[in-house]
């Protein structure tokens, strides 16, 4: 009563990758809620009222370990939260190409390869 609760986890991570936090929450409206990622604020709510509900929210790791911080307050109601969910992501752009990817680029540069020099021998 009077101040925040806390719950904490230091996570094992991966420096720069990004992760999906996810959990579900339900909020009488009186209620603050807070996630905190590496010490950043990543999700928060206070005074709304709603039904249980998904989130899910992107953060990126700094370091090799990261924690997990779940604050909340309600005195006189309550403030449910259940399933959470921490999972590495691959962000766009960055995934790494299938074996198969690598050998349709080395035939189609052969291709040009075998195309150029029999023009140039012409």
């Amino acid at each position: 009563v009077g101040s925040l609760s806390l719950l904490s986890q230091t996570l094992t991570t991966v420096p720069s990758a990004q992760y999906n936090i996810s959990f579900w929450i339900q909020n009488d409206g009186a209620g603050i809620f807070n996630v905190l990622f590496g010490g950043s604020t990543i999700y928060s709510e206070s005074g709304v009222s709603h039904p249980y509900a998904l989130h899910s929210i992107l953060a990126n790791a700094a370091s090799g370990s990261t924690l997990l911080q779940l604050q909340s307050r309600d005195d006189p109601g309550f403030i449910r939260f259940d399933a959470f969910s921490v999972e590495e992501t691959t962000p766009v752009g960055s995934a790494v190409p299938e074996p198969s990817t690598y050998a349709l680029v080395a035939t189609g540069l052969a291709a040009l390869i075998a195309r150029r020099r029999a023009t140039v021998s012409h």
